[in-house]
């Protein structure tokens, strides 16, 4: 008997789901009630929790033996808790962050070869999930016991975040020192990457290829997942928070839906960055005067708006100003 199977969450990965499933021969439901199994992907952690534990979340309405999917990158501690309570719910939770090659691709997500899918959970959950994972990714790797998969994801996360931002600002600075006056002269040999991943960076930043189906929010939603989780450990990670404030900078300034790439513009001029769509008097009214009132970790200004684009304060329980996850480095 065929499998129903329902998805519930971000647009950003919907389409790409729904399409490899249903090729598959699997049967879509828009009822959970009739899914045998379930598929979800959040942006941010309050946007999870409401899937899962409102009051008509997926632990009150999926039937009892339902297999819960979640392609989130979230904390282990939360993916722990989501196990447990799916447990004694009679359900079976499997954390399944996705984790991308190449998330400078234009076809980052729909690319089935660019993706890979960590699992983690109970082993029965696992062994009924790996037929679907298998359909969704080139690649999967089960990584243990509740938690485990998403520890791996925020790990991944961060080495990522550390390639890109080096990518760019070697990028920057060559170009910079090439441009300057008394610096020219003769054929110079090209930024030679030290790694795949700064080679895709440095191909997507020479292309000035700044559309991908991966964005800039989803981006920002791992960053800050893994820096939750770091804070979940008593952890600072000072160069990952530094990623996050560039991402808040180039969503600010309207950037919010392009690749990751994009950052490299944050080191461009103001005319260059106007051909982008990018406006940086934004940043100004978002910025103001950051050091006018107390609140020291309110860095982008916004304790004076109720919301900036859609994205509440980090008054409402965000990082800086992205939703969802509370304020990080508290220790």
């Amino acid at each position: 008997m065929t499998s129903a199977f329902a998805y519930i969450g971000s647009s950003q990965v919907e389409t790409s789901v729904i399409a490899r499933l249903e090729e598959a021969g699997y049967i879509r439901t828009t009822d959970v009630h009739c899914a045998d199994i379930v598929f979800t992907h959040a942006l941010n952690q309050s946007q999870l929790e409401d899937i899962y534990f409102d009051d008509n979340g997926l632990i009150q309405q999926a039937k009892p033996g339902t297999l819960l999917v979640d392609l989130s990158s979230t904390t282990p501690s939360f993916a722990r808790e989501l196990n447990a309570v799916a447990t004694v719910s009679d359900l079976f939770a499997v954390e399944a962050p996705l984790v991308l090659e190449d998330m400078f691709a234009v076809d980052a997500l729909s690319n089935r070869e660019n993706v890979t899918i960590l699992l983690g959970g109970d082993q029965d959950a696992l062994s009924q999930v790996m037929e679907y994972a298998e359909v969704l990714a080139h690649r999967v790797e089960v990584c243990g016991a509740a938690g485990s998969a998403e520890l791996a994801k925020a790990a991944f996360t961060i080495q990522k975040a550390a390639c890109v931002i080096s990518a760019i600002e070697s990028q920057a600075l060559y170009r910079a020192v090439r441009h300057s006056a008394g610096a020219g002269g003769g054929e110079e040999a090209g930024l030679v990457p030290v790694s795949d991943d700064a080679a895709c960076a440095l191909r997507a930043l020479e292309a000035e290829s700044f559309g991908s189906e991966y964005t800039l929010m989803m981006f920002m939603a791992d960053v800050a997942a893994a820096l939750e989780s770091a804070d979940d450990a008593d952890l600072i990670l000072p160069q990952a928070e530094s990623c996050l404030h560039l991402l808040e900078l180039l969503m600010v300034v309207g950037g919010m839906d392009m690749s990751v790439s994009a950052l490299s513009l944050l080191y461009a001029d103001e005319k260059v960055c106007a051909e982008h769509g990018l406006d940086w008097t934004r940043a100004e009214e978002a910025f103001g005067n950051p050091y006018a009132d107390s609140d020291d970790d309110d860095y982008l200004n916004f304790s004076g708006e109720d919301d900036y684009d859609g994205y509440p304060d980090d008054e409402d329980g965000g990082y800086f100003g992205y939703p969802g996850f509370p304020g990080y480095s508290e220790n």
